[in-house]
Parts: structure tokens; C-alpha cells; sequence
């Protein structure tokens, strides 16, 4: 039995879903835009949405039972764009005994009844998260783009009648790093009882990044420069990958803990294929989807990474025979419970015991400065 299972066997796996890949929003740094192109929809993103036929066969009753919490998020799209998501909170709050929704969106979609009617069916045990950037239009909508900040504000009056908890969340840049105490003050008016912010950390290679807008006009955005704002970054695990400032720290790694090992929490994508995490999932999603759209490779996919002296090898040996199983570990056509207790996690587990052996994704965004730790994912995590 693999770790996975055992924790899924004492009830408290957490899943982060991703329950479709449709977007109202055009995000500058989102990885489903293409910030060359208008910020297009880049052309290899599947559109996909999960339907409540498909997550009530993925998570019959008696597993969705197990669950401790299904958190709503997205790689590429927004959780309020899925057409059943009311079905399908509606599906476990009824069959999930005791399991909790979170629901992460930036809100500028539906109306005020839908997510009233969201508040009442899923009370105390749902946890809205807000996507708030701006004290104004112009502000939130140099990055929130194509998301009225008026609409956001009103949906979450309407979901704040309820007695569900409501947070946002902000993603600061020297635009708005001087306005986050305002931010927060007006989310508090209009329902929030919690705010969280974090610098974005989608500057890899400089201060600075550049993108066509809509009508194909260059534009920037800046990168915090607030001390105050930065201070904590380098040790944030999972956000120093894509930071020009911490590629220094990519080859000092001394042990690896795994985040989401350490949230008991597994990923799915909208098409069902689970994977270990968010970092680990986006490439072995896009290596079957581009070569689907593409269709420019022949034979074994064989992606290139960097590794922890950033360094390009061939992809590790584990995610190559993830991508040529990919089957396998999709919803679709195997069961929840006998993927994540296929030998494949284990085998990942145990390449963490050495930094040599481990995916690079596993080093550069879990990696940390301390003493090797043997197991880092067992039940007691």
C-alpha cells in the first residue's frame, strides 16, 4: 500500500482540483496566456470543464466520504468558469461526511444569486478565496485583466451573507505594492474576514515583464520592490523557481520536503490525471497535450529539464514513465483509489532520500537548507 493510500485510509487527503481549464481573465503571467500574442489562449491548452457525471463516476460516494477537503483552484483556468461547480459542491456536501470545500477564483464571473446560493448549500464548511490586486478598476486590471473589480466586490457581499468564510487574496507588484493595507481594508468591507498576500514570483529573468495588451500595445509590469514585501521570499518554498534573485539557491539544496506531502494533498487536473503536485503536474500535462496538438514528436517524449546544477538532461526517468503511462493514472479509465496505490508514488518517495536521484522539479521547488530527512511523506507528515 503506498503512502498516498494510507493517508487517503485515514481520511485526511486533502485533493486540489482544477475542475476546468476555461478563463473570463486574461493574467499577464498566467501560464495559459501567451503574453506575445495578445495574451491569447495558447494554442495547445485543451478546453475542458468537469461535468458531475464525470467527478460523481472519479469519486463515487464512498471515496468522496473519505476525503478531508477538495480545493477548487487553477493551473489554467478559473474555478467559477466550470458549469457544474454548484452540482458538484452540491454532490459533496451531501456524500462527503464532513468533507470541506475552498473554492479559489478572481470572481468577476456569474452573478450575485449563484454564489448566494453557493453560501447557503455549502454554510461553514465552504471557504471562498478571493482574487482582489487593486483599491480600483484601473489598478486591479493592469493584471486582473478583463475582470471588473465593481462585479467582484458584489459577489462577494453576496456570498458573505452567508455563513460562509470568505478571504482574499492579493498578488503584489510595484504597482499596487503601496495601496496592500487599502486592499485589505476594502475586502473587509465587503465580507472578508482574512487577507493574504504574496509578491508574484513569475520574474525569472528580470525586475521587469514585458507582454502585448489586447490591442497589441506594450506594456509592463514591475516586480515589488518593497523589502518589507520580499522579506520571507527565499524561504517561501515553491515560489523562489521562478525568481531571477534565487538561482544561487538552486545548488545548495541539502534535503528535499515536499509540500504538498506536507498538506496531505494530491493534485487532478481537469481532464483527471493526477498527479504529485502542481509543480510536477504542469509538464507532465503539457508533454501529452502538446504532442496531441502539435504532433511534432516521434517516438518516446523526451522533454528537457533543468536539474538542480541547471544543467539540461533528458526528463527523469520516473516522469518518462509517468508520460508513457499517462493512461494509467487518469480518471478516466482506472479508479482513484488503485492510482494513487500504484508502486509509481512510492518509487518517487524514495528518489527524495537523495538529491541526485530526484526530479528537478522536486529539488528546485521543495528543496531546503537543512539536514536529510529519510521519509517525508508518510502518514504522520
Amino acid at each position: 500500500m503506498s503512502a498516498w493510500s494510507k493517508i487517503y485510509n485515514s481520511g485526511r487527503l486533502n485533493i486540489d482540483l482544477e475542475p476546468t481549464t476555461y478563463c473570463n481573465a486574461r493574467c499577464p503571467q498566467c501560464a495559459r496566456n501567451d503574453e506575445t500574442k495578445n495574451l491569447k489562449t495558447r494554442p495547445w491548452l485543451p478546453m475542458s470543464s468537469i461535468s458531475l457525471e464525470e467527478f460523481t463516476e472519479w469519486f463515487p460516494r464512498d471515496v468522496i466520504a473519505n476525503i478531508k477537503n477538495v480545493h477548487m483552484s487553477g493551473t489554467y483556468g478559473d474555478a467559477g468558469m466550470c458549469k457544474d461547480l454548484y452540482k458538484i459542491a452540491q454532490y459533496i456536501m451531501y456524500f462527503g461526511v464532513g468533507t470541506t470545500l475552498s473554492v479559489n477564483t478572481n470572481g468577476g464571473m456569474r452573478d450575485e444569486e449563484f454564489w448566494w446560493d453557493l453560501g447557503v448549500l455549502c454554510g461553514k464548511r465552504l471557504k471562498m478565496i478571493f482574487d482582489i490586486d487593486g483599491i480600483d478598476q484601473e489598478m486591479h486590471g493592469l493584471y486582473r485583466r478583463g475582470v471588473s473589480l465593481d462585479k467582484v466586490l458584489s459577489n462577494m457581499d453576496a456570498i458573505s451573507q452567508t455563513s460562509a468564510r470568505i478571504s482574499t487574496f492579493t498578488v503584489l507588484f510595484k504597482h499596487n505594492q503601496d495601496y496592500l493595507e487599502q486592499i485589505k481594508d476594502m475586502c473587509k468591507e465587503h465580507g472578508a474576514t482574512h487577507c493574504d498576500h504574496v509578491e508574484s514570483d513569475r520574474f525569472k529573468d528580470k525586475p521587469y515583464f514585458e507582454f502585448l495588451d489586447e490591442k497589441g500595445k506594450t506594456q509592463l509590469l514591475e516586480q515589488t520592490t518593497k523589502e518589507e514585501v520580499m522579506a520571507g521570499s527565499f524561504d517561501r518554498v515553491g515560489r523562489r523557481v521562478r525568481d531571477h534573485r534565487h538561482e544561487e539557491m538552486k545548488t545548495e539544496y541539502k534535503s528535499i520536503k515536499c509540500v504538498y506531502a506536507a498538506n496531505k494533498s494530491i493534485k487532478i487536473s481537469a481532464r483527471g490525471l493526477v498527479t504529485p503536485c502542481c509543480y510536477l503536474g504542469t509538464p507532465l500535462e503539457n508533454g501529452p497535450w502538446q504532442d496531441e496538438y502539435y504532433n511534432t514528436k516521434t517516438g518516446k517524449r523526451m522533454l528537457q529539464v533543468s536539474n538542480a546544477a541547471n544543467k539540461k538532461d533528458p526528463i527523469h526517468y520516473l516522469m518518462q514513465e509517468y508520460i508513457d503511462n499517462t493512461d494509467s493514472f487518469t480518471l478516466s479509465n482506472r479508479g482513484f483509489i488503485d492510482i494513487i496505490d500504484d508502486p509509481w508514488w512510492d518509487k518517487l518517495e524514495e528518489t527524495w532520500n537523495d538529491l541526485d536521484t530526484a526530479p528537478a522539479a522536486c529539488t528546485t521547488t521543495c528543496g531546503e537548507m537543512g539536514c536529510k530527512s529519510k521519509t517525508l511523506i508518510g502518514t504522520d507528515a
